[in-house]
């Protein structure tokens, strides 16, 4: 009973350093660090990841080819296979940087397909994480180390998405009592203006 009150030493770690962070960012004075985690493997959907790796495999390497009656050089493949459309053209596309925002629901009407949704949540993070996006989660839900809160997971200041992130999100219960997702956006008003990212979800 002390054990599950007190939680385990990774938890108790990680509040620790949660506590002992002195800098506190005024537009995130809503939002809880996150403080529980669990291994996120359950949460990898591998058929996943690959289809979306293959899908964005032209933000992977940074650049797409259109192929067509003119162009920058003349393609030898393309040649071969489409007479009619020889050239080809490289077209710079990076995906490095680019800040997405993503508010995360685990109110408690997610409950039921609450590993799906961590599911999803993970493998797309570390796939969009893995191409150079700068990604910030944030959400409402249940941290079993502090209850009820709006947390945050990653913010855009943090460099990459690491599998500590994905451990955090997979530590998230799905309990909040409402669906908040309007305040959630009024408390990010600043955050959101200060970093201006291109996507939110």
């Amino acid at each position: 009973m002390e054990h599950a009150r007190s939680g385990s030493e990774q938890v108790q770690g990680e509040w620790e350093k949660i506590q002992r962070k002195q800098v506190v960012d005024p537009d995130l004075l809503n939002w809880n660090p996150t403080a529980s985690s669990v291994p996120p493997e359950m949460f990898r959907d591998q058929r996943f990841i690959t289809n979306m790796n293959t899908a964005l495999k032209d933000w992977r390497t940074g650049y797409r080819t259109l192929v067509g009656e003119t162009g920058k050089r003349l393609s030898i493949p393309d040649y071969i296979r489409h007479k009619e459309t020889p050239f080809a053209t490289r077209l710079k596309q990076t995906a490095k940087g680019r800040k997405m925002l993503v508010v995360a629901d685990f109110s408690g009407s997610m409950q039921e397909r609450q590993d799906d949704y961590k599911r999803a949540l993970v493998s797309s993070m570390e796939v969009l994480g893995s191409i150079g996006s700068n990604i910030a989660l944030f959400g409402f839900g249940t941290d079993p180390a502090v209850g009820n809160t709006f947390f945050t997971v990653k913010r855009f200041e943090e460099p990459k998405w690491t599998p500590s992130h994905s451990a955090k999100i997979s530590a998230i219960e799905a309990h909040y009592p409402c669906t908040p997702t309007g305040k959630a956006y009024e408390a990010l008003e600043n955050y959101i203006r200060r970093h201006r990212p291109e996507l939110a979800s």
